[in-house]
């Protein structure tokens, strides 16, 4: 059976996750808690292949999740201010932030570059 990750719960500087098999959503479990940001998220991405989870706080940053060792992979400042969210862009290795300094930003995911 194939297993997806289904939810996610914000608990200030944490993400809770659940995995459950698609038809069977009563019998989730919980597969990882990630935590790196210094203060409240924001914001969710996943890649295409549910591999890598980006997330925004407002501590500025961005952090790389590698979903499967619930390890952060890479952390850059996106912003002056608090970042909002984060969207990828479909087809490229590109992800898009914007934050309450009132800017979007393109990054290159390989170099967390603008």
């Amino acid at each position: 059976a194939q297993v997806s990750l289904l939810r996610r719960l914000r608990q200030g500087r944490l993400f809770l996750f659940w995995s459950t098999v698609p038809g069977q959503e009563r019998s989730s479990r919980l597969v990882g808690r990630l935590q790196g940001h210094s203060s409240k998220l924001k914001g969710l991405a996943w890649d295409a292949e549910s591999k890598v989870l980006f997330s925004t706080g407002d501590d500025k940053n961005v952090c790389a999740w590698d979903v499967a060792t619930g390890r952060c992979v890479a952390t850059w400042q996106a912003g002056e201010s608090w970042v909002l969210g984060c969207r990828l862009v479909a087809g490229a290795p590109l992800l898009v932030t914007w934050g309450r300094d009132k800017m979007i930003k393109l990054w290159s995911v390989k170099t967390q570059m603008i």
